[in-house]
């Protein structure tokens, strides 16, 4: 059985990006949320490193990702910008990953909502890329 580690970006302290009143942190929980229901309603076994407004630290998420031995772990978040050209989806990966999970996600990302298409990008930089053994 396939296991998925749901990471909802930033949380208690830590609001994220803020636009408008709403703050990413809370955004990027209802989301993942509702990635959760989908996933569990397709058989698909979930683990979330929060379900609440709590700060729960990078090495956490990380360690509960690499504790659970999970097939992919997907941590979920929003930006802000003051340019209103601004706009679609990405989807990031470590930038030595051979995995093609990312493609995968970002396509049917673009595929269900038509948003504009910023790619798979590469990064060596964010913490929970570099510190997570799965894709």
């Amino acid at each position: 059985m396939t296991l998925i580690c749901i990471d909802p970006g930033h949380g208690g302290d830590q609001p994220g990006a803020v636009y408008g009143g709403l703050n990413e942190k809370d955004a990027a929980l209802q989301i993942s949320l509702m990635v959760v229901h989908t996933l569990k309603d397709a058989q698909i076994d979930v683990i979330m490193t929060r379900n609440d407004d709590v700060d729960i630290s990078l090495p956490e998420r990380c360690d509960i990702s690499n504790k659970s031995d999970v097939d992919a772990f997907v941590s979920i978040h929003l930006n802000a910008a003051d340019s209103k050209s601004a706009h679609g989806i990405e989807t990031w990966k470590w930038h030595r990953s051979t995995s093609d999970f990312a493609d995968k996600v970002q396509n049917a990302l673009i595929e269900s909502t038509d948003a504009e298409d910023r790619g798979v990008r590469l990064s060596s930089e964010f913490y929970v890329l570099r510190h997570t053994k799965a894709p």
